[in-house]
């Protein structure tokens, strides 16, 4: 066909495919939303991907198929429900693994090779934009209920692995910096981040190092932000991860990848610790109940040492009076609590980190004049002296006279 000839084709597909992302944004019930999926399966969706495979380069074209798609696979008002009869769910979710393995192995590798990050405006709509809605199909496929993903991997079908390793290729090619630059791109990656920790927290965990210290990084910046979502986000990816450790080593079934994982990051782990600390002695805490389930997990993994350290910091310069009454209150901190991280455990955790917040605050007469003078939180590139009293803030450089690494301390469960 002539250059011209594709416009016109190019203009038709985007024409139709918008309308009937319109249509399918209409269809809230069951039998609404069958009868489209019907009339659209086997006859004309297959085309939307030829569409894809053949405009990989056109973003005008690629970025409203994806859109369609996330609409399609959005299982809002629980309208996916299928005829069991009928195999419409896996064949949706197999027509969408493949549309994401288009762009990932052309569309990605045509923009990496070609788009400048100079241009921001292009950078942007060509790469960044379509990122966005393929991160937004992963987590509505993977929250939809309405697919077994085992079902994939018992019949030998690779699309299930496929659909993941999109996800891997969008880690290795989005900068850090650009995640945190671009508050869609943001928000959809941390919202994709906790789905994946409630379904596939086996596979998050087992990431090669790089790439679980990619994901652990952006949580630990995660905590940094305004954002209520994205704190939330990485609460529960984090709490969900220390559970996963904690429960295999204790049924001595943890890979060797995975402890690796936490032995490489426990300085990252570490400064997690001291963020949270932080932020739930200096801040407002408004969501100390979500706050307080990763915070036990980290104290566990630490506790021999640089728990232990903290303590020690934060009785560091005030008078014995006021070192007695902080003390209580952190030995109150893990009154009761075992060395768990079942839920009736955290519950208890919760109540005790909610009265040691108070019995500090009081203790130490934090107000919030004061709270706008200290560095609450640190980032991976900022350090506090070691020692500082804890009107500054804790400091994640406390000098440690322990060795005791958090797998060895995993091993004594």
């Amino acid at each position: 066909p002539t250059s011209a000839s594709l416009d016109e084709i190019q203009s038709l597909i985007i024409g139709i495919i918008r309308d009937l992302r319109g249509l399918c944004s209409s269809l809230l019930s069951k039998q609404a939303y069958n009868s489209f999926f019907n009339w659209l399966y086997p006859s004309y969706l297959p085309l939307f991907l030829k569409a894809a495979y053949v405009f990989y380069d056109r973003k005008d074209v690629y970025n409203p198929i994806l859109k369609f798609f996330h609409e399609l696979t959005s299982n809002r008002q629980e309208r996916l429900v299928f005829d069991s009869t009928k195999p419409s769910a896996y064949l949706l979710f197999r027509e969408t693994s493949n549309l994401l393995y288009i762009f990932q192995t052309k569309t990605l590798l045509h923009v990496n090779t070609t788009i400048p990050e100079t241009d921001g405006n292009l950078f942007y709509k060509s790469k960044l934009k379509p990122i966005v809605t393929c991160l937004k199909i992963l987590q509505t496929c993977l929250m939809g209920n309405y697919v077994n993903f085992g079902v994939f991997q018992l019949y030998s079908d690779p699309c299930f692995d496929n659909f993941l390793q999109v996800f891997i290729s969008i880690l290795t090619t989005v900068k850090k910096s650009h995640l945190f630059s671009y508050p869609k791109l943001t928000l959809a990656y941390f919202s994709l981040i906790e789905t994946l920790a409630g379904v596939k927290i086996d596979y998050l965990a087992n990431f090669s190092g790089p790439l679980f210290g990619y994901i652990l990084e952006t949580i630990s910046e995660g905590f940094l932000s305004h954002e209520q979502a994205i704190q939330n986000a990485c609460c529960v990816y984090l709490d969900t991860f220390l559970t996963y450790v904690f429960r295999s080593a204790k049924k001595h079934s943890a890979s060797a990848n995975l402890m690796a994982n936490v032995q490489e990051y426990e300085g990252l782990f570490r400064q997690i610790l001291v963020n949270l600390l932080n932020g739930i002695i200096y801040s407002e805490c408004k969501n100390i109940y979500t706050v307080s389930k990763p915070l036990l997990g980290l104290i566990l993994l630490n506790e021999n040492n640089f728990f232990t350290e903290i303590k020690q910091q934060l009785l560091y310069g005030h008078t014995q009076a006021k070192q007695a009454i902080l003390s209580t209150a952190l030995d109150n901190l893990m009154a009761g609590i075992d060395r768990t991280l079942k839920e009736s455990n955290k519950e208890n955790f919760t109540q005790n980190i909610t009265q040691f917040r108070s019995d500090i605050q009081e203790s130490l007469n934090v107000n919030n004049t004061e709270l706008s003078s200290i560095p609450v939180l640190l980032s991976s590139s900022s350090t506090l002296p070691a020692n500082v009293p804890v009107t500054i803030a804790i400091s994640n450089l406390v000098p440690s006279s322990s060795t005791t690494a958090p797998v060895e301390e995993l091993m004594t469960l």
